[in-house]
């Protein structure tokens, strides 16, 4: 078929076949004004009122609506897609018209059964830009996945993996057109009630060759006017198979299908290799029973699984699916290999190796070679193999009696030599297999010693012996590493087809190069991780030598005469003094750094989190993106804690106050330290090296002394008490946050109140100037939109900065909602056993001062995060 005038021919892959070959509307034309010829073709023919009954919406996107229609004329069930306007009678805008028209084109071209048919482009009553199709009755993939790992439907893996064939069959096609999906997931295919399967949804399709009119980079962090995010609720994050958003505010794929290239934003790098990956990404989730980088029961935002996907592989299907055969495993792997050159060179080729799979031939991905087809074909045709073997035996047993005399004779002249060879024989097998005994020990060793660090927290002065031994047998396992590297070379050069001992099996030697690069690519990482003076890694925090450097500051700083020790000797009698009662000692990893000048409490360096801070001439503290935490030593006392709303002239009056935030009653809570600000990204960084925050330098104008957040409740309790730190009870923080008041707020019983003593971070003019859509706004001022460094805004009694509004703050508790009536009267803790959930507390920037009260507390899965949700971490006393 000829290009029309608004169309133009692109070349593909397969170009040298007219019929290979996709006409697609001109983008740039489009957008210079033939979008108006396009829109008056259309409607020269006419609104299709008559022809069309509307019967409901069947999904929405960003861009258009997916409606159910019966055709009158043909007597059948449509789906159509409708171009939506920003208003009603608005005209389309020019690029996302061209867009729309692409998707249409692109899926009208693509002839295949595994791809929904489109039928007719048009316009409709409404003015409406349409396209109709094959409307698919079914379930999607993921469906299908989820009533596979429920045991429901009658579905077996091997059914499935017949579903999964299908999609690499119509993305070979597509990608013989030179089409690349680019959102291939389990939701974007659709399986019929009679078994068709349907790659649906190629909005975000590219065209090889053509220009592309998306701008597929994911935009990290939205900080302006049509930026900032709205979905703003009380249990926090998102659904983990949720979209992100491009650059040009466009869905795009789910981040655990997504191939590496694409999550980084290397876009010109995003090819049919692309679809491979997503394709494995499918089969991973198949054989472990959930998406990959998401354990069963456990939640993550979208966001922060885009950032995994950044960061390394998911956790090995050896590991999640021991049972699942290699060869199985192998083509996952392949597939989803982190290097493009590494995965399958197509579709075509994936396909190959999955039917392989399931007709129980060779697996190219995980074995080769005449051995391996004999194998295989043995396992085929079991009765023929073994009618062929016993009349082996029997040919074999004829000429054993007619050459018997003979051989005997010979036997005993070759007797004597050949006993000797088959022991120097026997000799070499038993060396070569000692050295392969070693170096799986050597394996074995290693994951030890990774363990072993993993347990070596926190790095005080009595772990210095163990982090000494522990280098030096990391130190003797690398030092194995030329051995290894040469072993490795060894083995693939190729031996001699004559050799008459060849020295390993072809399968054998490359199972052994396997566990050799293995081996070496972990050493290597261990020598540059674990082992090296200075670094600190998102998987393991500091290195052991780290670890043992700090470790060695301390026991020296600490020591009779040493700087720390004599800023306590310093100190301790006005400690105790300040704090009558208290038995006081020495805390290790603390700096005392005087008392706030306003509060009369004691504050102190917390060495590890940074440099301590400094008090300038007026005594407040200065604060540097270096800045270590700051925990004040909140001393012990009673309070009332809770509220309630029935009396005003009762304790803890607050008409806002909820069932659960009550009953009030009595606690006391014993000393303890809390950080005088959030924790600070720069301050994660220090002891993680990750920043996991949604707003972060490079994407808002964000410092490292912003609040750190969107981590998860797990990652605090991972990495906080590796360095002696801990998340505040509920009691612990509120209480500090009251700073001996019983109002909803430190500032008073008043909203107000909050601006008035310019104490908080919350939904007000700065975020709605900044487009900021949330329901509800307070009328004043306080000067940001998003999160501030901490310090912005006046701090409490206790000389806590923003313990509302800025970021919420994790707690220790579970969530129950009958803890206040039944909690124990000292430093209670609301259990985790009987809750799924985990309490954070004090409002954040894009919440109302009612979410900010004293003694409100919301709560979300443990491994939920959101950019509103930070700590402000906690210490106990030792005396």
């Amino acid at each position: 078929m000829a290009p029309r005038p608004d169309e133009r021919p692109t070349a593909s892959p397969a170009a040298a076949d007219p019929q290979m070959t996709l006409s697609l509307v001109d983008v740039d034309q489009v957008q210079s004004g033939s979008s108006a010829d396009v829109l008056v073709r259309l409607a020269g023919r006419g609104a299709p009122a008559t022809r069309y009954r509307l019967e409901g919406e069947i999904g929405h996107g960003g861009m258009g609506a997916v409606l159910g229609v019966w055709d009158e004329d043909l007597r059948r069930h449509l789906a159509m897609k409708v171009m939506l306007a920003k208003s009603a009678g608005a005209t389309p805008d020019p690029k996302l018209l061209a867009r729309f028209l692409e998707e249409a084109q692109v899926t009208g071209q693509l002839d295949h059964p595994g791809i929904v048919p489109v039928h007719e482009l048009g316009l409709d009553a409404e003015g409406r830009v349409y396209f109709t199709m094959k409307l698919v009755k079914g379930k999607t993939l993921r469906d299908v996945f989820d009533e596979l790992a429920r045991g429901e439907g009658g579905w077996t893996q091997a059914r499935v993996l017949s579903l999964l064939l299908k999609v690499c069959e119509a993305m070979s096609y597509a990608h013989a057109k030179g089409v690349i999906h680019r959102d291939l997931k389990p939701a974007n295919v659709m399986v019929g009630r009679f078994g068709e399967v349907f790659v649906m949804d190629w909005g975000l399709a590219k065209v090889i060759g053509h220009e592309d009119a998306k701008d597929l980079r994911i935009r990290s962090a939205p900080v302006l006017t049509s930026e900032i995010k709205s979905d703003r609720h009380e249990h926090v994050g998102e659904a983990p198979d949720s979209p992100l958003y491009t650059m040009d505010g466009d869905v795009v794929g789910t981040p655990a299908y997504m191939p590496p290239e694409q999550a980084a934003g290397r876009v010109e790098e995003i090819g049919p290799a692309a679809d491979v990956y997503a394709l494995g990404a499918m089969l991973y989730h198949l054989i472990a029973g959930h998406m990959p980088y998401l354990l069963p029961g456990t939640r993550a935002t979208n966001y922060a699984i885009w950032r995994w996907v950044q960061e390394g592989p998911p956790k090995t299907l050896h590991q999640l699916s021991p049972s699942t055969p290699a060869e199985l495993v192998a083509i996952c792997e392949k597939a989803m290999s982190r290097e493009i050159s590494a995965r399958y060179p197509d579709m075509a080729a994936l396909a190959e190796d999955l039917a392989a799979y399931v007709e129980g031939r060779v697996v190219r991905a995980y074995e080769a070679g005449a051995w391996a087809e004999a194998k295989k074909w043995v396992r085929r045709n079991t009765a023929l193999a073994a009618a062929l073997a016993a009349g082996v035996l029997v040919l074999v047993a004829g000429l054993a009696t007619s050459s018997g005399l003979y051989v005997r004779a010979e036997n005993n002249a070759q007797q004597a030599f050949t006993n000797a060879e088959a022991a120097k024989k026997q000799e070499r097998i038993a060396t070569a297999r000692a050295d392969d005994v070693l170096r799986l020990s050597a394996l074995q060793d290693l994951q030890g010693l990774i363990d072993e660090a993993d347990a070596l927290w926190p790095p005080h002065p009595e772990s210095i012996a163990s982090y000494g031994d522990w280098i030096r047998r990391a130190q003797a396992l690398v030092a194995e590493l030329p051995q290894h590297r040469a072993k490795r070379e060894e083995l693939q050069v190729p031996a001699p087809a004559a050799a008459e001992e060849p020295r390993l099996a072809e399968r054998e030697s490359q199972w052994w190069v396997a566990q050799l690069t293995k081996l070496i690519a972990e050493l290597e990482g261990l020598q540059s991780g674990l082992l090296a003076p200075d670094a600190t890694t998102a998987e393991h925090g500091w290195s052991v030598a780290k670890r043992l450097a700090f470790a060695q500051e301390l026991e020296s700083g600490f020591a009779a005469g040493g700087a720390y020790a004599s800023a306590w000797e310093r100190d301790l009698p006005a400690l105790h003094a300040a704090y009558p009662g208290l038995d006081l000692e020495v805390q290790l990893g603390l700096v005392p750094i005087g008392s706030d000048p306003q509060s009369g409490l004691w504050e102190f360096a917390h060495l590890a989190t940074g440099e301590p801070a400094q008090r300038g001439v007026d005594k407040q503290l200065v604060l540097t993106e270096s800045t270590g935490a700051v925990l004040v030593l909140i001393p012990g006392g009673k309070f009332w804690m809770g509220a309630q709303s029935s009396d005003p002239s009762g304790q803890n009056y607050d008409p806002e106050a909820r069932v659960e935030e009550g009953p009030v009653h009595e606690i006391e809570v014993s000393a303890y330290f809390l950080s005088k600000y959030e924790l600070t990204q720069g301050q994660w960084l220090q002891l993680t090296h990750s920043n996991p925050s949604y707003y972060t330098a490079s994407t808002a104008n964000v410092t490292p002394l912003h609040p750190v957040e969107q981590m998860t409740w797990l990652e605090c309790q991972r990495w906080l008490p590796r360095f002696g730190l801990a998340l505040p009870s509920e009691a612990q923080w509120e209480y500090s946050a009251r700073a001996g008041t019983d109002t909803p707020w430190w500032t008073g019983a008043e909203r107000e109140s909050l601006q008035e003593h310019h104490a908080t971070n919350l939904a007000d003019q700065a975020a709605a100037e900044a487009g900021a859509p949330w329901p509800e706004i307070h009328a004043w001022d306080d000067g940001h939109a998003l999160h501030a460094p901490v310090g912005t805004y006046a701090p409490n009694a206790f000389g806590l900065h923003e313990v509302h509004g800025n970021v919420w703050e994790w707690c220790l508790d579970g969530f129950e909602p009958n803890f206040y009536s039944s909690s124990p009267s000292k430093d209670p803790v609301a259990s985790w056993e009987d809750s799924d959930y985990r309490v954070y507390r004090g409002g954040g920037f894009a919440h109302t001062a009612t979410h900010a009260r004293t003694t409100m507390h919301a709560y979300c899965l443990p491994a939920d995060g959101d950019d509103s949700l930070g700590v402000r971490p906690a210490r106990a006393v030792t005396e």
